[in-house]
């Protein structure tokens, strides 16, 4: 049966292109996925699945304890589930992914929403991020669909917003009842099976000062050089948890400690007292928020006592904002090996494995709706937000067809041979 589908999306290969640039004009920036999910909706309708759509409760968000800061309602920005039923004997599957995306920015020397095609290249925002592993997945379904196979285990394909806020989307999804036995999320993994992802945490540090009247500055306690002095701290800090602190599925030098903002004073002619540092830590798989917290705090305030103002007015941190989780699935989970199987057939040789540097939804996923979670689609993760973004068009196809065989082997084949 595998060579019937693969042969499938050879032959449906540029309408997999095609709706990728139809995904990729459909402009999608956070806040304004309506028009792009009413896309999904009918296109999953056309195929036959069973489509929910809805807008999530952002009250009923807000109430839930792991919820990301949410920035507004979710107005005309409804998730969409489609549903293809199984005969019950089987396993269910998830498929997931964002269609949100970031703001283009400047530099960009193409139409970030054109879906230009040059030199094999598919080009737009949202390309990698994960407007290609959306084609994938869909259009994965809908080679199988057109074979008139019927699924032994029920298949959920589900498109979320808001990703790029947090994880409100696929949170709603679960709360909604949307569940299987195990996930694919397609977020951009140069094709590597990843069975892990990093976690982040995002902190405010607020440093004090004494001020004094403009004429007698050096009489001033200097928040700014205060807080300078901590920023090295958290840089020296940051070097040693790269020592001390490694996983196997991520290259050497993967843990960090982010300092993007450093904010004081109200204008130039008046002293600060207070310095507001911003910034963010990665956690690998195995570290745990709370933890982290304190390392980070407790090096901090060692660092801040020994400074004879600071440890009479120390530093507070103030953790707020960003907030995900690390995830991890062992790579005996029957999906990792599904995957691998899949790969390996598309391909002819084995797969890369690899962590997702970078915190994405399958966390709340896996870690709170008890799902075993693997991400795997087309797209570089140097290619997520950057100017110019692009995707390969034969990474798209790949993993079409790597998807459409693990698909077919998990929910149709209740996880026998692809023979």
């Amino acid at each position: 049966m595998y060579e019937h589908i693969l042969k499938q999306v050879e032959q449906m290969g540029d309408e997999v292109i095609a709706f990728l640039v139809r995904l990729i004009r459909l402009e999608s920036i956070t806040g304004n996925e309506g028009p792009i999910q009413k896309e999904i909706a009918r296109t999953l309708e056309e195929m036959g699945l069973n489509v929910d759509l809805w807008e999530p409760n952002a009250e009923e968000l807000k109430r839930h304890p792991i919820c990301s800061q949410v920035e507004s309602n979710f107005e005309n920005r409804p998730v969409v589930v489609g549903i293809w039923a199984g005969n019950g004997s089987g396993r269910s599957l998830l498929l997931n992914g964002h269609v949100d995306v970031v703001k283009p920015g400047p530099g960009w020397s193409k139409d970030p929403f054109g879906g230009e095609i040059i030199n094999n290249k598919v080009y737009g925002r949202g390309a990698s991020d994960m407007k290609g592993g959306l084609a994938a997945m869909i259009m994965a379904l809908k080679v199988l669909k057109s074979l008139n196979l019927r699924p032994t285990g029920r298949i959920l394909l589900e498109t979320v917003v808001d990703e790029e806020n947090g994880i409100n989307g696929s949170l709603a999804g679960l709360l909604r009842g949307h569940t299987a036995d195990a996930c694919i999320n397609c977020e951009a993994s140069d094709l590597d099976i990843q069975r892990a992802h990093s976690g982040i945490i995002e902190f405010f540090l607020h440093v004090y000062g004494q001020p004094t009247p403009i004429s007698r500055k050096d009489n001033a306690v200097s928040p700014i050089d205060k807080g300078y002095r901590l920023v090295q701290a958290m840089m020296d800090l940051e070097s040693i948890l790269r020592v001390t602190h490694n996983h196997p599925l991520f290259p050497p030098g993967s843990m960090n400690i982010y300092v993007t903002s450093f904010h004081s004073g109200i204008q130039t002619t008046v002293l600060p007292d207070e310095a507001v540092i911003g910034g963010m830590v990665r956690m690998l798989p195995g570290m745990k928020a709370e933890e982290t917290r304190q390392l980070v705090e407790q090096y901090v305030a060692r660092v801040a006592a020994q400074d004879p103002f600071m440890r009479q007015r120390p530093p507070k941190f103030r953790w707020k904002g960003l907030y995900a989780e690390s995830m991890e699935v062992s790579e005996d989970n029957p999906l990792v090996v599904c995957l691998k199987e899949s790969f390996s057939r598309v391909t002819g040789w084995a797969p890369r494995m690899s962590g997702h540097e970078g915190a994405c939804d399958p966390w709340v996923i896996n870690n709170y709706g008890n799902i075993p979670t693997v991400i795997f689609g087309p797209g570089k993760i140097t290619q997520m937000h950057a100017v110019d973004e692009y995707v390969e068009i034969k990474d798209v196809i790949t993993a079409t067809k790597t998807l459409a065989l693990a698909i077919y082997k998990w929910s149709f084949n209740n996880g026998g041979t692809l023979d």
